[in-house]
């Protein structure tokens, strides 16, 4: 309903506007909460004010007589009040001039309708300008700001283009909502209060005070179950006082830009003024340590709900509680959550591999699928049960956990840090922007804290170890160990060869379980899947047990489990096909550069290979890579055929390439870090386990031993089988290893049965696996002159040494044992956990064509010169990392690649184009016509190039290849931190944006373009913390010239013009 409506001051034009304030039986009012404006800490001046108000505040306060926690509270709050009022000073000071001259307006628009003098009228146009001009000067600095940072953004992997590449934004607005007595709503306040009814319920489930049995009953199941304590001094590293070191490297990795919590402090304000908030902010922390609590305020958060995709949203529980924490707590969190993490793997079982450090969700794929195969190779049946956990980290009960982690061996102090982040927490709902009342919390772990996912890996453990402890449960028998269950956080994935007889036992595990710590299992969402089981098996478990049943295939952490490798594979490597293929298409007009489809390759299709081709490592046809290829180009060159070739684009960037993503190259470095694998000695992936069991024989031996050895002797259809076949087929092609390796085994060879005693083999190594390389001196076995060992050969020693000298001597001719171990080699001998393996493996691969691209030896013909190695590479660095600005270097590498279409070109294409030069109309237009020798353009090259000198003092050869290729004197760094780089650049923009046209680009052209590399490069160096004073010294000669009368004298003829013809009638 139209509640008020008035007419406005004219201010932008002879119209007036009109306002109307409109009611709705609908609207709720917001309440407001502060936020800090982090622009305001870009204001040297405001943070130097602000920075003393907290050495005054915290000298002034910290006396021994208040608690830490006071003081840092209070603290909040006298800074939140102090730059309130400085933002309220500034819109202050521009609201009054505002009104002042609205007022100003009114009243000259008052008396100039009553007395039409010249003289009024060109005062109110006096003060509509001024009103304009400080309306206007906000709007022009966004535009800029906005305009230098699509300019640095744009086609670039980020948060911009993935936005872009999205149907349409997350749906944050709720319309309606389902009530407990099933009617829908939508009632703003109705929605609000259902949803904190709903959490409410959900995070005070079991209550805040448990039951007299329940605490006995817990120290029972976790006396049973718990297999593993810390030691003294592991314990000792996690109860220390938290140092400055940990409090700047969590300070250094928590990310800007992020949504703050209740209190309104972001992660900005902590690293501006981290100096002077680091000593009381420890103090703080230190006195948790002790036992001190929190305040109130600090625990409470804001939940923000995310809707799940492809729900039912007329449902709360369909909807995801994301804990808006606040900042100090938040990096307490993180601070422990850093110690933690590093001692779970020594306290959680390796089938749990959910956010311990080592662990990946490929493991637990990779395990599931070696246990199908090894189920089907012994003639038995298997049932999948893939068990669904019902709000697992909402319904964590508290009393249950903290029993947990002191039977775990966690030490007093550090219990003090976490059950100080659990102490009476509260927490409202933000729906439609409106924020409920505050409601208590007393069970789950907060989504969106640090800490949470390890504290829950923590609080499973019990019931895995008790599953893994319990003979009554079969499942498969691999080298070492039973195989049950395969657990990524709350997805587990049971492994029941006999499920008549364990699946009972299962279930009574889930509910003592969920009986004292609250953990429910969703029958609805929970699923099972049988392979090779018998019919009667199948109807047995189908009427017997609450799950849903699934005929051909199951789900498991994105993996399609189907009954058959065909299937897998269709459902799977088939699927992403389909789902790559549309989502280009769909993606094909959305405004995106060429650079930038290459970057959205990178960015959203890789990310999702690559997750598939390591969670699923099956052996691939060549046809997938061949569509593969051709769905890429089809969506790179859309309108066309390839104007660069994609070997080209998929070599390195400094290489001359774009770094575009080969899917074979990342398949086959998937492959080979399951080799890595294979190698170690400490891993404690289960899989291997399972491998192990099918190859029967160590995994390290396999790569090494002679091909004809193993290859008839493969079990079908296994990862351990396809991983060799690909090995072999790429160890010759790529240099990783000829047919022979000094690392050949000594142990378990087939050619050397007997193979050599424990005794012996310590006289060679330290380690307990013998190498080929490591009984050899001077290419004759010998053992080696070690110092401490003095002890005589025995006889059976000298009969082993001679049956090995027999053996090495029976090798082939030309093999070199001793030769230098290639860095593949040098990975697997090492034995070590590779960090980014993948990428490091990949780039292995990449290696193997080290030579210049084609492109050197195409301009060289064209310029009739030869250049060095290092000039090239100069050349490529500076085209790729010349500038911050994406379509700067986009336009410098279709400069290099010879992108552009010429005349000369586009007349072999077709008979109807002419091949002479557009632009002048008399010489053929080839390449280097168009870009450099064509009389119009020549003239634009020597302004270019005087303007350099006058403004740097740098005098440029006039030649193609300074300003085409960029052979500028000086090193790379410093070019990068040079003006005239940027000046070179800027005017070689401007060319391909009058391509086909005849005219030539102007000195205010070349200005404005680069005043736009100038303002990217600003907010680059301010993105990146980064605004040092070499960065300001670069653009120091720019800003004089700018502002200099030489400059504005080059403007002149054209101001004149402009002036001349904004007076014509």
């Amino acid at each position: 309903m139209v509640s008020n409506t008035y007419i406005g001051t004219q201010t932008w034009s002879d119209h007036a506007p009109v306002i109307m304030t409109l009611t709705s039986p609908l609207y709720r009012s917001r309440e407001h909460t502060w936020r800090l404006n982090t622009s305001l800490l870009t204001d040297p001046m405001l943070r130097a004010d602000i920075d003393e108000a907290l050495k005054q505040y915290f000298e002034i306060n910290t006396t021994p007589e208040v608690s830490p926690h006071t003081i840092w509270a209070a603290h909040k709050a006298t800074i939140r009040g102090l730059l309130i009022a400085k933002a309220t000073a500034r819109k202050r000071d521009r609201k009054t001039e505002i009104t002042s001259l609205l007022d100003e307006i009114q009243t000259l628009e008052t008396s100039h309708k009553t007395d039409q003098s010249a003289l009024l009228y060109q005062q109110l146009l006096d003060s509509r300008k001024r009103l304009n001009d400080l309306l206007q000067a906000d709007i022009r600095f966004q535009a800029v700001k906005t305009r230098a940072f699509f300019a640095l953004q744009e086609n670039k992997p980020g948060r911009l283009l993935a936005r872009l590449l999205r149907k349409r934004q997350e749906q944050s607005y709720v319309p309606h909502i389902r009530l407990r007595n099933n009617a829908l709503t939508t009632r703003p306040d109705e929605i609000l209060q259902e949803f904190v009814r709903y959490y409410t319920d959900l995070y005070n489930g079991r209550g805040e005070t448990p039951t007299p049995d329940l605490l006995p009953r817990i120290a029972d199941y976790l006396k049973d179950n718990v297999a593993r304590r810390l030691t003294e001094t592991q314990a000792a590293s996690l109860e220390d006082p938290i140092l400055q070191e940990e409090l700047v490297a969590t300070l250094k990795h928590i990310k800007n830009n992020k949504c703050p919590g209740p209190d309104g402090f972001p992660a900005e304000y902590y690293k501006t003024f981290a100096k002077t908030l680091s000593s009381p902010m420890l103090t703080m922390f230190n006195a948790t340590r002790e036992g001190s609590k929190f305040s109130h305020h600090a625990l409470t958060a804001t939940i923000a709900v995310i809707p799940k995709p492809d729900k039912d949203l007329t449902e709360c529980k369909h909807f995801r509680p994301i804990s808006l924490l606040n900042g100090d707590v938040k990096i307490l969190a993180r601070i422990l959550a850093d110690r933690l993490k590093r001692l779970l793997p020594t306290l959680i079982g390796a089938d749990q591999v959910g956010f311990v450090p080592g662990r990946e969700a490929r493991d637990a794929t990779t395990r599931v699928l070696n246990a199908i195969a090894l189920s089907s190779g012994g003639g038995h049946g298997l049932l999948l049960l893939s068990t669904d956990a019902e709000k697992a980290f909402d319904r964590v009960g508290w009393p249950f956990l903290f029993q947990t982690l002191e039977a775990f061996g966690l030490p007093a102090h550090f219990l003090h840090w976490i059950r100080s982040l659990y102490d009476s927490p509260t927490a409202r709902v933000r729906v439609n922007g409106a924020l409920s009342v505050s409601f208590p919390i007393s069970n789950g772990t907060r989504q969106g804290c640090p800490l949470s996912p390890l504290l829950f890996a923590l609080f499973l453990e019990p019931f895995l170890e008790a599953i893994r402890r319990d003979d009554r449960i079969q499942g498969i028998q691999g080298m070492k160990h039973t195989h049950k269950v395969s657990a990524y956080a709350d997805d587990l994935l049971f492994l029941l060869p006999h499920p008549r007889t364990s699946m009972p036992h299962l279930l009574e595990h889930f509910k003592i379980f969920g009986e004292l710590s609250g953990y429910k299992i969703n029958n609805d969402k929970s699923n099972m899947l049988s392979l090779d089981m018998s019919t009667t098996d199948v109807s047995f478990v189908r009427s017997r047990f609450p799950f849903q049943w699934c005929a051909s295939r199951l789900k498991y952490l994105g993996i399609w489990i189907s009954h058959t490798q065909e299937g897998t594979y269709k459902h799977n490597y088939g699927q992403l096909l389909q789902d790559f293929r549309l989502n280009l298409s769909s993606w094909t007009h959305l405004p995106i550069s060429w650079l930038g489809r290459v970057s959205v390759l990178k960015m959203n299709v890789m990310p999702r290979l690559l997750y598939t081709l390591q969670a699923l490592p099956i052996l691939l046809p060549r046809t997938f890579f061949k569509e593969l290829d051709s769905i890429f180009l089809a969506f790179i060159w859309p309108k066309g055929r390839p104007r660069v070739k994609i070997h080209l684009l998929r070599r390195p960037r400094l290489e001359g390439g774009l770094a575009l993503p080969d899917a074979k190259l990342y398949f086959y470095a998937a492959q080979l870090t399951r080799m890595l694998d294979w190698m170690s000695e400490t891993s404690d992936k289960l899989w291997l386990d399972l491998e192990e069991q099918q190859a029967r024989r160590p995994l390290w031996t396999a790569p090494w031993l002679p091909t004809q050895l193993l290859r008839h002797g493969l079990p079908p259809s296994s990862l351990y089988g396809d991983t060799l076949s690909v090995w072999w087929r790429i160890r010759g092609l790529f240099g990783l290893s000829p047919s022979l390796s000094p690392l050949m085994p000594l142990q378990h060879h087939p050619d050397f049965s007997p193979g050599l005693e424990s005794k012996l083999i310590r006289r060679f190594t330290d380690g307990s696996r013998l190498f080929l390389f490591q009984v050899l001196q001077d290419d004759v076995v010998g053992l080696p002159g070690r110092s401490d060992d003095t002890t005589e050969l025995s006889f059976g020693e000298h009969f082993a040494l001679h049956r090995l000298r027999h053996f090495v001597n029976s090798l082939p001719k030309g093999f070199r044992p001793l030769r230098q171990l290639t860095p593949f080699e040098n990975f697997c001998r090492l034995a070590l956990p590779l960090s980014k393996s993948i990428s490091t493996i990949y780039a292995l691969l990449q290696k193997t064509d080290a030579s210049l691209p084609p492109l050197c030896g195409r301009w060289e013909t064209i310029l009739g010169l030869e250049f060095t190695p290092e000039t090239w590479h100069k050349t490529l660095y500076l085209t790729l990392y010349g500038s911050r600005a994406f379509k700067v270097t986009e336009t410098s590498y279709k400069l290099l690649t010879f992108w552009y279409y010429t005349p000369h070109q586009t007349a072999h294409f077709s008979l109807s184009c002419d091949s002479i030069c557009w632009r002048c109309g008399l010489q053929t237009g080839t390449y280097l016509h168009i870009w450099w020798s064509c009389t119009k353009i020549t003239p634009y090259w020597r302004m270019i190039g005087e303007l350099v000198t006058e403004i740097t003092d740098l005098i440029l050869p006039f030649t193609p290849e300074v300003y085409l290729l960029l052979h500028l004197p000086g090193s790379q760094t410093a070019l990068r931190n040079s003006v005239a780089l940027h000046l070179v650049l800027a005017a070689r923009r401007l060319i391909p944006a009058r391509w086909r046209s005849s005219a030539i680009p102007s000195i205010r052209d070349w200005a404005e373009a680069v005043e736009h590399l100038r303002t990217v490069d600003d907010l680059a160096a301010r993105h990146s913390e980064n605004m040092n004073p070499e960065h300001l010294t670069k653009w120091y000669y720019w800003d004089r010239f700018r502002t200099s009368s030489t400059f504005r004298q080059r403007l002149l003829p054209r101001d004149n013009a402009d002036r001349t013809s904004s007076l014509s009638p």
